[in-house]
C-alpha cells in the first residue's frame, strides 16, 4: 500500500527543511526545532533529567544540565552512544533489554527530576512512570507523540498510530488533568512538552 501523505507537497518540503536543520545543527536533539529553542533557552547547569532513549541528545544534555540519567534499550546503539559519552561524567548511562525494566523508575527519587524526555521504546509505561518523579514544575517532554496520542496535527506520521497501546487513553486524560500541554511541529513530526 502507498503511503500518499508521503508525496504530499507540504510534507517533501517540511522533509527537506528538517534534512537541512538537522545538517546544520549535529549538536542538538532530535527534535523539533521549536522544541530544541526552548531547550536551548530553558536548560540549566543545576538541573537533574531523565532520559529515555540515548543518542546525540546525551551529550547535549550532560553540557546544559547538572545530571543525566540516560537509559538505552537498543544493544548496538547503546555500545555506540557509550563510545561517545565514555568522557563524560555527569552522566548516568544504562542499557536495559527488557522493557519493563527499562521504565522503571523505581532507582530514581520522588520529586527529583526537573526534566524527563521520553523518546524511546515503551512510551506509556515510561511515561507513567516518570511523573511521580518530576519535582513541582517539573517539565515532561515526549517525542514523536503524533505517534502515540490523539490530538489535531499536521504531522503525518500520525497515520501511524494503528499499534497504539490502549493505555494511552489514560495517559492522556492524566496528562489532560494535571499538565498543561505545549506542542511544537515541523510537520514531519511533533514534540509535545508538559509543565
Amino acid at each position: 500500500m502507498i503511503k500518499t501523505w508521503r508525496f504530499n507537497p507540504k510534507y517533501i518540503i517540511a522533509r527537506v527543511k528538517n534534512y537541512f536543520y538537522f545538517k546544520n545543527n549535529q549538536d542538538l536533539p532530535w527534535m523539533t526545532k521549536d522544541a530544541n529553542i526552548f531547550l536551548l533557552n530553558n536548560l540549566r547547569d543545576d538541573m537533574v533529567m531523565l532520559e529515555f532513549g540515548s543518542g546525540r541528545s546525551t551529550q547535549f544534555y550532560a553540557t546544559k544540565t547538572k545530571k543525566v540519567y540516560s537509559r538505552e534499550h537498543h544493544k548496538e546503539w547503546f555500545d555506540i552512544v557509550k563510545k561517545q559519552i565514555e568522557s563524560v561524567t555527569n552522566i548516568e548511562y544504562k542499557f536495559y533489554d527488557d522493557l519493563a525494566i527499562y521504565a522503571d523508575t523505581s532507582d530514581i527519587k520522588n520529586n527529583s527530576l526537573d526534566l524527563a524526555v521520553i523518546d524511546g521504546k515503551n512510551r506509556v509505561n515510561c511515561l507513567l512512570n516518570t511523573i511521580p518523579k518530576l519535582k513541582s514544575g517539573g517539565v515532561l517532554v515526549l517525542d514523536n507523540a503524533e505517534r502515540y496520542m490523539v490530538y489535531q496535527t499536521s504531522s503525518p506520521a500520525k497515520y501511524l498510530r494503528a499499534e497504539r497501546n490502549p493505555r494511552w487513553g489514560e495517559v492522556e486524560e492524566l496528562l489532560r488533568k494535571n499538565f498543561w500541554r505545549h506542542e511544537t511541529t515541523d510537520n514531519v513530526s511533533d514534540t509535545l512538552f508538559f509543565f
